[in-house]
């Protein structure tokens, strides 16, 4: 008589597990980049820069600085979206990490506002340290003065 299998791993009777993978994250500070302790080939991506973006982003740098700009953009939308106040946009940890950027996030600030009118006007009015007119504006006027702005000292085309 055979002997029959009494033992089954249970290994074998599992299923795969399905996870979804949601987006690729990006998770670098300016000064890992300066430092070149984000390990990439940046003549490559330089290269792809410039092949998949034409001469938008001069370097690598710039087109991570994009990124993270963007991550920070989406999740303060998320955030603030059905806020009135001011003041939640403000005071959003998402908002002063756009502001810490400083000046290098100009041109894709000037180029998010072109796109779509937002409270980024802020961020320029904090990045600057100047308002862009005195007078009272709606948040599309402001846009608009900002471009034009942006345009006028060649920042964006």
């Amino acid at each position: 008589m055979t002997q029959g299998l009494k033992f089954i791993p249970a290994f074998l009777l599992c299923q795969p597990i399905q996870a979804p993978i949601d987006k690729t994250e990006f998770r670098f500070n300016e000064s890992q980049v300066k430092k070149g302790l984000l390990k990439m080939n940046n003549s490559a991506l330089d290269y792809f820069t410039r092949e998949k973006f034409n001469d938008k982003y001069d370097n690598a740098y710039n087109l991570l600085s994009k990124i993270k700009l963007k991550e920070f953009i989406v999740s303060l939308n998320n955030e603030t979206t059905y806020s009135s106040s001011p003041d939640d946009v403000l005071q959003n940890l998402n908002f002063k990490e756009i502001v810490k950027l400083g000046k290098d996030a100009i041109p894709f600030i000037l180029e998010e506002i072109q796109n779509k009118p937002s409270s980024l006007i802020w961020a320029l009015n904090l990045i600057t340290g100047r308002r862009i007119t005195e007078k009272k504006v709606s948040v599309e006027e402001a846009s608009r003065l900002w471009i034009n702005w942006g345009k006028q000292i060649k920042l964006i085309g």
